[in-house]
């Protein structure tokens, strides 16, 4: 009986063995492939950087960040490629505001304010200058006012449908 006892719990501390091993071997395995995967997407969006394609950059760039928050080259990439989008938003909304499509303008420089505000929650600073935060806030404050006139003449004249259309 004892050699019996013996045997199974021999038995059983191999198979303990097996799975340790094998446990520690999909680990190894999934450590490299995702460090691999980090340096690879990075590649890619160095890339697709050079390449003028900056969105694309910063895709391939997040992802790399998602799999790795710390790793230094694809965050100084993120930064290059998602500034180039910040530039390029504030180019647009100086643009539109100039020609008076206050309402695209306010879309470029939500779509920039969008990814600073992405990018700064993985620690990566972009840059916004006052000036172009100080003609938004401005920007919208003349939207908001224009629309309260709208809105209180359409209430004098008693049109209240489109007068609570204006207030919505």
């Amino acid at each position: 009986i004892k050699n019996y006892i013996s045997k199974k719990q021999n038995d059983y501390i191999c198979l303990m063995k097996r799975i340790y091993f094998n446990l520690l071997f999909i680990l190894t395995i999934s450590l490299t492939i995702s460090c691999n995967g980090v340096k690879s997407l990075t590649k890619k969006g160095d890339k697709a950087f050079e390449k003028e394609q900056y969105e694309k950059a910063v895709n391939f760039y997040f992802t790399a960040l998602n799999k790795d928050k710390n790793y230094n080259l694809a965050k100084s990439g993120l930064k290059k490629g998602a500034q180039r989008l910040v530039n390029n938003d504030l180019d647009l909304f100086f643009k539109s505001k100039n020609f008076g499509e206050n309402r695209k303008a306010s879309y470029h420089f939500r779509d920039a304010k969008k990814l600073k505000d992405r990018c700064e929650a993985i620690n990566v600073s972009l840059d916004i200058p006052i000036q172009y935060v100080s003609d938004y806030d401005l920007l919208v404050n003349n939207y908001v006012e224009s629309q309260y006139e709208k809105g209180m003449n359409l209430l004098q004249e008693e049109a209240f449908k489109e007068s609570e259309n204006i207030f919505k």
